[in-house]
């Protein structure tokens, strides 16, 4: 495993790509704010700086997103797929292959698929950013599985809330969020706050005169 520096500079490579040429032009980028920090910093950190250029460069050719099922306009590439460190997606992939006992070639079909969906979401890195999306699914396809590794994804990647419309009754609201619930929340339960109650009858309310709550939260850590 890569130490925090390499792991540091990495995720200040991934932030600089989508406004650069190419990736080494966002490693030279990220070397200069080094130097800025401090003189001769970059140089010092040559090796690590190295080590990170290769980790990134081997999420390229890993993974290649080629947004089959979807109609996009062109923009910088921001998601090149999970990183195995990542917290809420392995725990997840793991869960449903050794837990839940589901066919490997079935959840590498949900890893793929979602890779594609995130990949289409905004940098949540930006400043500012506005997008919407649909994802449609035929009736006992895996929709929940497929939203479920969105979820575990996008959490990784730097999303921080997430509000699930769970249907027009409230036992569907119900089983989603139960499904929900075992599946993400319980693989990384202190870094949750969930704000709607596992029963029926709970569904979530705002408090009077409030202002809007999410329905689940990822909790911030320093």
């Amino acid at each position: 495993m890569p130490g925090p520096q390499v792991e540091t500079l990495v995720s200040n490579i991934l932030k600089t790509l989508p406004r650069v040429a190419d990736l080494d032009a966002a490693v030279k980028e990220v070397q200069s704010g080094l130097d800025m920090l401090m003189a001769g910093l970059s140089q010092s950190l040559a090796a690590e700086l190295a080590e990170a250029r290769e980790i990134v460069a081997r999420q390229f050719e890993d993974i290649e997103i080629l947004h089959r099922h979807s109609v996009i306009q062109r923009r910088p590439q921001w998601y090149f797929g999970p990183r195995p460190n990542g917290l809420h997606w392995p725990a997840v992939k793991e869960y449903l292959i050794n837990s839940k006992g589901w066919n490997k070639d079935d959840v590498d079909t949900i890893d793929d698929a979602s890779n594609e969906v995130v990949s289409l979401l905004e940098n949540p890195t930006k400043p500012q950013f506005s997008c919407r999306g649909l994802v449609v699914g035929y009736v006992q396809s895996g929709k929940t599985a497929n939203m479920t590794a969105v979820i575990a994804k996008a959490l990784d990647a730097g999303y921080d809330t997430v509000i699930v419309l769970a249907g027009l009754t409230n036992k569907l609201r119900y089983q989603t969020q139960l499904r929900l619930f075992e599946d993400l929340v319980q693989r990384n339960p202190l870094h949750w706050q969930v704000l709607t109650p596992n029963e029926m009858d709970r569904d979530f309310r705002a408090p009077p005169k409030a202002a809007f709550y999410p329905i689940w939260t990822r909790r911030s850590w320093p």
